[in-house]
């Protein structure tokens, strides 16, 4: 038996490394040892990368393994997302730099400036639940672009 320690570096979304700690080091192998272990590792997880609650069918967006594994997010989910963003930061004014769909050091301050408004933890990430409330910050200021035929489906 062995346990995966799984990490990746601030600001990134994919894998770094994976360091495996195998269990049998445990001279005991007793399931209280096993027990002990597990909270040993959950506690070093989550004292490096606090979990933040996802929004209903939000992504974890380090989790992307490729297609078939839980948290999968295709290329084309993460450009749609960076589009996204970008659009509604320009609808309420913010500078993003070039619009190219790609999320660089201006969307991230923007994104960051936007959070630190709203009262929220300034992380400068992008995900489809800050987009959905960058929307409504821009259709209450009456910023929103025109909704797409069929978008809203009906």
């Amino acid at each position: 038996n062995s346990v995966a320690i799984v990490e990746s570096p601030a600001g990134q979304d994919r894998l770094f490394y994976i360091t495996t700690v195998l269990s049998n080091v445990l001279r005991k192998n007793s399931a209280q040892d096993h027990r002990d272990l597990a909270r040993a590792v959950q506690g070093m997880l989550l004292s490096a990368h606090p979990a933040k609650p996802l929004a209903a069918g939000e992504r974890p967006p380090a989790l992307t393994f490729g297609d078939g594994f839980v948290g999968y997010q295709s290329e084309r989910d993460e450009l749609q997302l960076a589009v996204d963003t970008q659009e509604v930061l320009l609808d309420l004014g913010y500078d993003i730099g070039e619009m190219d769909g790609l999320i660089g050091p201006k969307t991230r301050g923007a994104i960051q400036d936007f959070q630190r408004e709203q009262g929220l933890p300034a992380s400068g990430q992008p995900s489809q639940s800050l987009v959905t409330q960058m929307r409504k910050v821009a259709e209450a200021k009456g910023l929103a672009r025109p909704t797409a035929p069929g978008a809203t489906g009906q």
